[in-house]
Formats: C-alpha cells, structure tokens, sequence
C-alpha cells in the first residue's frame, strides 16, 4: 500500500514522493535497482527545487551513476542544493572548491561552505574547520577555534576528530597539555579504527605515558596500526616485541584478535 500510495504521488509531481522513489531505485528497495530510473525520479523532483533530489542529482553526476560523469553538472546541482540550505551540499561544495573538480580550487569558497554546513552541525565539515583553524588555511591560525569545532565533529563521533583532540591535548594546542585526556581520546579513536590513533596509544603504552607501562597493549595497539597500513607502527611494534617474553607476545596475538572484533562491531554501529 505504501509503495502504491508514494508512486501515485510521484507521477502527479509530488517532489518529496518523486525523491523517495528515486531513493528506492537506487537501493534497491521494494524494486530492482536502477540507477537510471533513481536519476530520472530525482531530476523530476530537483527541477521543483526539491533541496535532497538536487542534492542526489549531484550525487549521481559526480560518480556517474545512471549518468554519465560530469563533475560541472554535479557543482551546479550541489550548489542549488546547498543554496536552499541542504547541510550535505554544502559539505559538498566546500569539498569540490577544494579538489577543484567542477569547479576552480578555492579555499575561502571551500571554508565559506564548510562553515555553512558545520554550523547545522555536520559533522566533517566541523573537522575540516578544525583542519582550517589548525593550519591557518583561510583564516588566521587559531588553536582554541580549532580545538572547538574538533571538539563538536568528536562528541558526535567522528574518528578524525578525536585523533585531533588527542594531538591538541598531547601538544597543548588550544588547550591545557594533558596527557590523560590525549590518552581517552586516542582510545575513542583507535576503537573505531583508525590507525594513527593507534599507533599513539601504543605508544603512550609504551613509553607509560599517562598510564603504566604496558608492553603487551602497546604491541596490541601498535600491530593493529602496522595491519591498518601505518608505516610507522611497524617498527614500533618490532622495537616493543624486542622486549617481550614469548609468553607476552602470544596474550598480545590473542588480544589483537579480540580488539579487532570489537573494532569492527563499533565500525558496523556507527554505519547503521
């Protein structure tokens, strides 16, 4: 009854219906995927001026899906998108005015809509803020800025961020220094997987830096990292097993294999 209901809208040019159409084509939900059919479904909704099937038209353009690629169609959808406000285009934007896809390189465009989309509370575009404040790109530098919007791309999850707070804790960068406080976000971090803030927890671990000194975490954290492609932390972990017993080694084989379940039940939680 639902899907009737929802494409009887559709073709009397309902936009939102004609979208959710278009959102179902291209899942393959309730119908067989079609990305060509999705596309068609979200162009009759966008030219209404419907914000989320502008949005997805851009999608589509810039990946080539149903479509053939073209990154300037995809900019001149991103940008009606983002101009009726859309948090999602607007990340888009700043994106494209980054790469210079679609559209010239332009860091102040870029920072403009970044801003745009970080103040509805999205996410990376709070972290590429962040990045901004951090490097002084755009703006002059500003570590309390930067460790400002960290802090709001972090407390809504996202690993990048809370790297970046471990390191602004670690260096005191807009922030008191703080050991303990780099050392709880490194851990947030490195459970969700990513490989520099594991590759710094295992050597806090190692070093007993805000924590005793562990050499069986620290090689844990430290193998985790090397498996992840951190170059860094392979000799690290090769320098932590020099000081193992082989006893320790092997409790720390079994651990990796335990945290790396964990680490990717936390992965599939934070994609659902």
């Amino acid at each position: 009854m639902l899907i009737e209901e929802v494409y009887i809208k559709a073709i009397n040019g309902d936009p939102a219906s004609q979208c959710q159409l278009g959102l179902w084509y291209s899942d393959g939900v309730f119908v067989t995927k079609n990305n060509k059919t999705a596309f068609e479904w979200f162009e009759k909704a966008a030219l209404q001026g419907f914000a989320n099937a502008q949005y997805h038209v851009g999608i589509m353009f810039s990946i080539g899906l149903g479509v053939p690629q073209n990154y300037k169609k995809a900019f001149e959808w991103f940008e009606k998108a983002a101009s009726n406000g859309l948090a999602d285009a607007q990340n888009s934007l700043g994106l494209i005015y980054i790469k210079g896809e679609g559209a010239p390189k332009d860091e102040k465009l870029a920072f403009k809509w970044f801003e745009k989309a970080a103040l509805q509370g999205y996410t990376t575009a709070q972290y590429f803020l962040g990045c901004a404040y951090s490097q002084g790109i755009c703006v002059p530098q500003n570590f309390k800025q930067a460790y400002k919007w960290f802090e709001k791309a972090a407390l809504q999850g996202l690993a990048n961020a809370q790297q970046a707070l471990g390191m602004m804790y670690i260096k005191g960068e807009g922030v008191q220094q703080d050991d303990k406080k780099a050392f709880e976000w490194f851990e947030i971090a490195a459970l969700q997987g990513h490989a520099a803030a594991q590759y710094f927890l295992g050597g806090m671990y190692y070093a007993g830096k805000s924590v005793p000194q562990n050499f069986i975490m620290a090689y844990v954290y430290l193998n985790i990292a090397a498996s992840n492609d951190n170059a860094d932390a392979i000799y690290a972990r090769d320098l932590c097993q020099k000081q193992m017993t082989y006893t320790q080694i092997i409790n720390a084989q079994e651990i990796c294999g335990e945290l790396n379940v964990k680490i990717e039940e936390n992965k599939k939680n934070l994609n659902q």
